[in-house]
């Protein structure tokens, strides 16, 4: 059975209609916070001169994460409303900006250890003594000697002992080995909203 109003056209003559577009809409909202990259290069990671040396991990001695953000291109602000202009992380520590936003925290390395088959631990601590709010643990799987990326991924909620002393990153390797280059990107991810009353 044919189409008694397609009769006479042939194979591809049919096209769809289309009317010119109409105008653009509204811009939509956006749901989303944004992140800030606060990175530093301590060394050469592909320097095979044995005098550039990275920053020392002693194995099984925590290490604070500690650095003075690099300008761009290293380091890159791209935050959104209510986190613009803010400054997430002080040199030492995340840093909250109301009480119970929740916060991803991405810790990327680029690590050379002395001994093949180790790992690195990374743990979140809201003040001295406190016991670890979050942690995260990544194996080395390169041979002693070559360089590595290694990635850490945390979440956490900036709750009162997080407001009160910011969150402060710990590294721990289980072999030693040096830190080449160190970033610390911060994404808010979600905020406390008001109950309605």
């Amino acid at each position: 059975m044919t189409c008694s109003r397609c009769a006479g056209l042939g194979p591809g003559s049919l096209a769809p209609f289309q009317g010119p577009p109409g105008p653009p809409g509204p811009a939509g909202p956006n749901y989303g916070f944004g992140s800030i990259t606060y990175g530093h290069l301590v060394a050469d990671p592909n320097s095979t001169d044995p005098a550039v040396a990275g920053n020392p991990i002693t194995a099984n001695v925590p290490l604070p994460l500690a650095f003075a953000a690099d300008p761009a291109p290293l380091s890159y602000a791209h935050l959104n409303p209510p986190f613009v202009g803010l400054t997430l992380w002080d040199g030492t520590k995340v840093m909250g900006r109301a009480f119970a936003d929740r916060f991803e925290v991405q810790v990327n390395l680029i690590v050379r250890s002395q001994r093949a088959g180790g790992s690195i631990t990374l743990e979140v601590s809201n003040g001295p003594g406190a016991i670890p709010i979050t942690a995260d643990n990544k194996n080395l799987i390169k041979p002693a000697g070559v360089s590595e990326r290694v990635t850490l991924l945390v979440r956490f909620e900036t709750l009162a002992g997080v407001m009160a002393n910011g969150a402060q990153l710990v590294l721990t390797s289980t072999v030693n080995a040096a830190i080449f280059r160190e970033s610390v990107i911060v994404a808010p991810i979600s905020i406390l909203q008001p109950s309605p009353s």
